[in-house]
């Protein structure tokens, strides 16, 4: 897989700005392969490995001080990635699941350049996260009696992540990213879903995780501090009812509705119990979904934040309030 971005820039107030006189350029390739192994109808196991690799050039100021020095900067770096995944059938709804891998994710271009007319700025040193990512996880598939059908799946995680790329804002600076040298997450994650034939169908997942900073050299006052800006305990349900040949032959109706919870969480680098905190979020949501002639005419409406609950995203940048929409579409011809 390739991945490549180029930005050259032409500001007409100020054309003698020298980092728009040269691309930006940011070259990202994944190389993979892959073994996969049956072994009857029970286990089943793949072995991997990925060769991540990125190169990005860029025209900046490599002198802070008074006297500029614009420079044509390249970075370039490569690792290696590998892995494993396993699945054992305990019985034949009854399935565990183990994967482990050594991940590379390399920085995005918004996040090495910033981001034109907005306050996100350059930051050309950041360097690629290196993870390692460790799984295990049991998933329940259960047709139920009377067309009812249920699963449910459970998994624990690890995440080792050495240069972890995070999203810094200040008050008084544009924002930018930086590298924490360490940060390991455990967490868990749970899902259940249940349906009654294709009449109607509920599902809630949940997930809580602990990122912590891990870097007694550079930083030993905040040892296993909670990384701010992230979630710490966080779900959403839905629910689905259906009715077919309501009004119309060949029609359908769909309702649905919609909840996601999101618990408190850091604002800020704090391990006192005085530190800022996004609040406690709920927000519900409602959808209607009315096709005939078999699909050829939709009608929908949804509506989102129904309750209008303050909402933030994770800096505390109030979302937008309440809102409704309705869409009409229509196939000229399904395939």
């Amino acid at each position: 897989m390739t991945n490549l971005f180029s930005r050259k820039g032409d500001d007409i107030l100020d054309t003698d700005d020298k980092t728009n006189q040269h691309p930006r350029e940011n070259n990202r390739n994944i190389l993979g392969i892959g073994l996969g192994s049956d072994f009857g109808d029970k286990m089943s196991t793949s072995l991997f490995a990925k060769r991540y690799s990125y190169h990005s050039s860029a025209y900046i100021n490599v002198n802070y001080a008074d006297v500029e020095d614009y420079q044509m900067v390249s970075l370039s770096d490569s690792k290696w990635g590998y892995g494993f995944t396993f699945t054992y059938f305990l019985k034949p709804d009854i399935q565990l699941k183990a994967n482990y891998e050594l991940t590379c994710r390399m920085p995005e271009s918004q996040e090495l350049f910033g981001q034109v007319f907005t306050s996100y700025t350059t930051n050309f040193s950041l360097k690629p996260e290196s993870s390692n990512n460790l799984n295990l996880g049991i998933h329940l598939n259960k047709p139920l009696k009377q067309n009812n059908f249920f699963s449910a799946d459970i998994n624990l995680f690890y995440r080792r992540t050495n240069d972890f790329i995070k999203r810094v804002v200040t008050v008084t600076s544009d924002e930018s990213h930086e590298n924490i040298s360490l940060v390991r997450t455990p967490g868990i994650d749970a899902e259940l879903r249940y349906s009654h034939g294709n009449q109607f169908t509920f599902g809630t997942n949940i997930s809580y995780q602990r990122p912590m900073k891990y870097d007694p050299k550079n930083d030993p006052t905040q040892i296993n501090a909670l990384v701010p800006n992230e979630p710490n305990f966080f779900g959403n349900a839905d629910a689905g009812y259906f009715l077919n040949d309501l009004w119309l032959k060949d029609s359908k109706l769909t309702i649905r509705y919609h909840l996601q919870f999101i618990y408190e969480f850091l604002n800020e680098w704090n391990t006192y119990e005085s530190a800022a905190k996004n609040p406690t979020q709920w927000s519900h949501g409602i959808g209607m979904v009315y096709s005939w002639k078999k699909g050829k005419y939709n009608l929908s409406l949804d509506g989102k934040n129904i309750l209008d609950a303050k909402l933030y995203d994770n800096f505390s940048l109030q979302k937008p309030g309440r809102n409704f929409s309705v869409k009409f579409r229509y196939f000229f011809k399904k395939i």
